[in-house]
């Protein structure tokens, strides 16, 4: 599976979740500059395009984007935006708020498919980022 096979939903999670990783240190550095660059070609540069407008659009915040993400299903798009994210966040130094979203995303589907939908939300950190606008 490749990131052209993600659905359009999918693809704004995916969108979304990039954004988080890439602001968390509020630098894009050259080797995210790179990843970021063969996920543009991998999309298609008029999908990358439209995935981004559309992903600022379609979540103003990180709990809707919280919310989207558990509406991603398929454990084959799970565990491709996570390799993505896990790329993403690698590419340079690790930093505590890139891996916390690493963290979430494994901890968050991983809920989903134990059904446990009554995780503890009360010290959620994910609350502390602020979706950028469009870049």
């Amino acid at each position: 599976m490749n990131v052209r096979d993600l659905d359009e939903h999918e693809q704004l999670v995916l969108m979304g979740l990039v954004k988080l990783i890439v602001h968390a240190d509020q630098v894009v550095s050259p080797e995210e500059r790179e990843v970021l660059g063969r996920l543009q070609v991998a999309l298609g540069p008029e999908t990358w395009n439209d995935r981004v407008r559309q992903a600022s659009d379609a979540f103003p915040s990180v709990s809707e984007l919280e919310q989207a993400a558990h509406e991603v299903v398929r454990p084959e798009a799970q565990a491709l935006i996570q390799d993505v994210l896990a790329e993403l966040a690698g590419s340079d130094e690790l930093i505590e708020e890139e891996a916390h979203v690493l963290d979430w995303m494994h901890q968050a589907w991983s809920d989903d498919v134990d059904g446990d939908d009554d995780h503890d939300h009360d010290d959620d950190v994910m609350e502390a980022f602020v979706l950028m606008d469009e870049d």
